[in-house]
Order: C-alpha cells, then structure tokens, then sequence
C-alpha cells in the first residue's frame, strides 16, 4: 500500500512538475509579466490603505516591511490566477463552452479564490501581529483592492490572448496568401502550357488532316493516329480544391484511379505533372468509352492513358509502368499481353503516320 501510494504521489508530482514548466515556457508566466503583476499589486494595496504620502511611508519602517509581506502574499495569489486562466484556455472542454467557462472562471477566481485569501491574510495577521483585520476594516479596503487586483490580471491574460489569437489569425492569412499566389502562379504555367499544347495539336491535327486526304493505302494508320489525337483534345471536369471544378484536356491525365473515403467511391486522377486530381464522372468505363483511343483498362479499378508511358521495368519476374507524374504502376498478368500488343500497334501506327507525312513533304518539295 505504502509502495502504490508513493508512486501515486510520485506521478501527480511529476504532472505538476512537467504543468509548471509548461505554464513557465508560455506567455502566461513571464517571468517579468508576472514580477510586475505582483509589484504593483502589492503597491496599490499598501497605498490606499495608509494615509500617509508614498513618499512619506517609504521611509517608514512598518510600511516598507507591510510593502514586502503584501509582496510575499500576492506571489501566490498572482500565480493561482495565471495558472488557472492558463489551464481554462488550453482546456479542450471550456474552449467549446465559453459562456460557462467565464462562469466559473469568475466564480472561482473572485468569490472562492476570495474567500480563501480572506481567511488566509486575516489568519497570517492575527497570528503574526495580533491584529483582527475584520475589526479594522479589511472587509472595505484590503481586500476589495485584492479582488480588483485579481481582476486586472484577468483582464490582462484576456486582451493579451486576443492580441495573439490576432497575430497567430494574420500569420495563417500570409500563409493562405502564398499558398494562394503559388497556386495561382500554377494554374498560368499550366494554362500557357496548354496554349502551346494547343498550337502543337493544332499543328499535328492541320498535317494529317492533309497527309489523311490523300494517303492511298495508308489511310487505316492516319485513322488511327487520328482517332488518338482527337482523344486527346477531349476534356473532362476535374477539381483541384474538392469545391469547383474545371475543363482539362484528357492528354494530362496520367493515371485515373477509384479511392473509397467513408464508404464512398471517388475517382481520382494522377496528372503528368505529378498533382492529384477529383473527377467529376459516374463510372470509369464511361472515361474509357469516352477516350478509348488513348485510355486502357490497366485494373478493374484504374485507367493507364498509354501516352503517359515512360518505360517499362520488370523486377522478380513483375511488371511495372513508369509512368510521367513520378508514378510506377504494377501490370497485372491479366493485362500484360493486351498492353504490349497496344503499344506494339500504336508504334506502329505513328511511324507509318510519320513515313506518310515525310513522303508528302518530300514530295511537296520536288514539285516546287
């Protein structure tokens, strides 16, 4: 018994211990907030109950030595109050009830707190010097000048955590504005980025519109490579915040994805550039249908956009795509073989694209 009640002395030691340098290391207990609390507390007490001048009593024994015995009982009173408000305002309790949070703070910190020193003073004086303090008027002097002192300080810890709770409002309001500019600052790269996209897509699309109109026996493989350019031009609604959502063209997805958050399915998308994205669609077969040019199913649940392939890695007899966005995607067996066989016909497709285009360029050339 004895062993299990030392330690439970042991632990709340400790918890006070590890509570006062908490208290210590935050603006609650500066050192030098707290001295100031306590000088002109004990001050303001010694002042107004003697009728003498302050310049007068200073040079009085008996009134210096009141002066320092107000000091030595108002360094604890300083110290319940600071530690109190400190322990409501960090109190995850009180900080959802205010109104009955400022209840029992003042009810605690006045009439208890209050009482408490009353009896405390007039017992210390009565002890010390022999002197009732309730027959003297400490009721209408002292200790009413106590309680306005308990209050002030109060009042204190109170404007000052406004002031910070302003301070600390105004840093995250510079961090939401730089988080704001930098976004923005993306969103024109990416836009001027798609602008010269454009132009080459354009450019692309005028050539083999050309090279299409007359490529005789060619005519399947510009279809092809057709048909993947203008899926690349088609756009989906995607959403960067969660909140709205904008047209981009389907060429920048990387990788399309399902993720279940609190038993709902969301579709997301890996970009080329490495940001994640919210799609705004029902299915993913309606993506595939919709782009089956470019989209492959690579799992029930994930669509590979074949032009976002980088290389393809094999380790311990497993394959890997290493996909624009800083992603490695693992192949499944099942659709292995369907992959290589598309990228086979797509290589395909493209140089025969790019031999056509070559020859109607040199042809163009000779009859100039």
């Amino acid at each position: 018994m004895m062993q299990s009640l030392f330690k439970s002395v042991k632990g709340w030691a400790s918890s006070l211990g590890r509570f006062a340098v908490s208290f210590f290391g935050s603006w609650y207990g500066r050192v030098g907030a707290l001295s100031i609390m306590v000088l002109s507390s004990a001050l303001l007490v010694t002042f107004y109950t003697t009728s003498v001048p302050v310049l007068k009593w200073l040079l009085l024994e008996r009134y210096v030595m009141t002066f320092l015995l107000n000091i030595i009982l108002m360094v604890p009173l300083v110290l319940v109050v600071g530690m109190t408000v400190y322990s409501l305002d960090k109190s995850p309790y009180w900080s959802r009830y205010k109104t009955g949070r400022w209840i029992f703070q003042l009810w605690m910190l006045c009439p208890v707190l209050g009482a408490v020193v009353l009896h405390m003073v007039r017992w210390i004086y009565l002890g010390l010097f022999n002197a009732d303090l309730f027959e003297i008027g400490y009721m209408e002097r002292d200790f009413v000048l106590v309680m306005v002192c308990v209050l002030l300080q109060q009042v204190y810890y109170f404007v000052y955590g406004l002031q910070k709770a302003r301070e600390l409002l105004q840093v995250e309001l510079m961090g939401l504005r730089a988080e704001l500019s930098a976004s923005e600052e993306k969103a024109v790269e990416l836009e001027h980025a798609n602008e010269r996209l454009k132009g080459e897509l354009a450019e692309a699309k005028a050539e083999l519109e050309s090279q299409r109109a007359g490529c005789g026996d060619c005519a399947l493989h510009l279809i092809y490579a057709w048909s993947i350019l203008s899926d690349m031009d088609k756009k989906i609604e995607v959403s960067f915040d969660s909140v709205g959502f904008v047209s981009m063209p389907v060429r920048f997805l990387s990788k399309v994805y399902i993720e279940k958050e609190d038993g709902v399915k969301l579709f997301y998308a890996l970009l080329v550039d490495g940001r994640k994205v919210l799609l705004a669609i029902s299915a993913l077969s309606a993506l595939e249908s919709l782009c089956p040019s470019i989209l492959m199913k690579n799992k029930s649940d994930e669509l590979i956009n074949v032009l976002s392939i980088r290389a393809v890695e094999t380790r311990d007899d497993r394959s890997y795509l290493d996909l624009y966005g800083d992603e490695k995607v693992d192949v499944g067996r099942a659709y292995w073989e369907r992959l290589r066989v598309y990228l086979e016909e797509l290589e395909c497709a493209m140089n025969k694209a790019k031999e056509l285009s070559e020859r109607g360029r040199n042809t163009k050339e000779e009859d100039e």
